[in-house]
């Protein structure tokens, strides 16, 4: 009876806590920018836009750090990115903070594109590289962290930013498509890329995120939000299926939040709405959806000589720069904000 107990606890929690593991591993592996994303490079950075690029350590990992508009007179911009990307899948935001007289700081989070890492580690590293990399530009770009500065990100990158504790540091924060806690949005990723069977998995994942980060776990963007009376924009798309509106994200908790300079906008239009849309101009979206899926069926061919030419053509023949080009309604948002504070 022994036996047959122990290995009834072994099938119920630690077979699904093995496999949770193995699932977390796998979904916070590595993330290298494939060849053919339509995503801009350091090389498309010419000119006024070309960055400098710098490094510091974050753990045992070094990261690759992009500054921006350096001689720029108005305040510095740090930009977190989101998951399973990397700062260059923002260079659209550099060039447009540059045009508007803005200097900006990008880095590589661990495991992504430029940075060492085998992995992405965990849903809190964002956090962690967040605050080594401000170490950085207060110990070595002195004259970059003494301006007054806005600290902005994109999905991980918007939980990262606001929930970043040192405030002081900070005139305002805006947040796109953020989430509140890492462990519900973790259940939105994982239902988003493997499908609602992931259900079953959810209160393992919640434990090997428990045993991962102890307390920390609980971590809070509205928690941190609420402790301040700092200026916050929070940006949410209705359809966005990796974010849920009505989920993990952070609008979905404006009710708990009691900072009264927390600006919150929904986007609703169908060209708008999206995860990655809800700064994206319409003509780039329809332009980005068609581009997928010229991209998809190259990549469907059989033959991998053919595939490889068919994906190779698609890419050269597509305009990087319309495709991420940012919506003008949402940039005048963004703008309007860091003018107030940082400009």
């Amino acid at each position: 009876m022994i036996y047959l107990g122990i290995a009834a606890i072994s099938f119920v929690v630690l077979v699904p806590l093995t496999a949770a593991r193995i699932l977390m591993r796998r979904f916070l592996r590595r993330y290298d920018m494939d060849k053919y994303s339509f995503s801009l490079r350091v090389e498309d950075m010419q000119g006024k836009y070309a960055p400098r690029i710098v490094h510091f350590k974050s753990g045992g990992n070094t990261l690759c750090g992009y500054i921006f508009g350096e001689d720029a007179k108005k305040g510095l911009i740090i930009f977190c990115h989101g998951l399973f990307g990397g700062a260059a899948e923002y260079f659209a935001f550099a060039r447009h903070f540059v045009d508007e007289g803005y200097a900006v700081f990008m880095f590589d989070n661990t495991g992504c594109n430029e940075s060492g890492g085998r992995s992405i580690i965990g849903s809190l590293q964002g956090l962690r590289d967040l605050r080594r990399a401000m170490r950085y530009l207060k110990e070595n770009e002195c004259e970059l962290f003494s301006r007054k500065k806005a600290l902005i990100g994109h999905s991980w990158g918007g939980f990262t930013a606001a929930a970043y504790r040192n405030t002081d540091e900070l005139s305002c924060v805006i947040s796109l498509a953020g989430f509140d806690r890492p462990v519900p949005a973790m259940y939105d990723f994982l239902i988003g890329y493997y499908g609602r069977a992931m259900k079953l998995l959810f209160p393992y994942v919640y434990l090997f995120t428990l045993l991962q980060y102890g307390s920390a776990f609980r971590t809070s963007s509205v928690a941190q939000i609420n402790k301040t009376d700092l200026p916050y924009l929070i940006i949410q798309g209705t359809n966005d299926k990796i974010i849920h509106v009505d989920g993990s994200s952070i609008y979905n908790q404006r009710s708990r939040i009691k900072n009264p300079n927390v600006r919150f906008v929904l986007r609703s239009d169908p060209l708008h709405n999206k995860h990655n849309t809800i700064y994206r101009d319409a003509d780039a979206t329809r332009y980005m959806e068609e581009r997928y899926r010229a991209m998809r069926k190259a990549s469907a061919i059989i033959n991998p000589h053919e595939r490889e030419a068919a994906r190779k053509k698609v890419f050269l023949e597509t305009d990087r720069f319309r495709i991420n080009k940012l919506d003008s309604e949402f940039a005048g948002l963004v703008d309007d904000m860091l003018d107030k504070f940082i400009g």
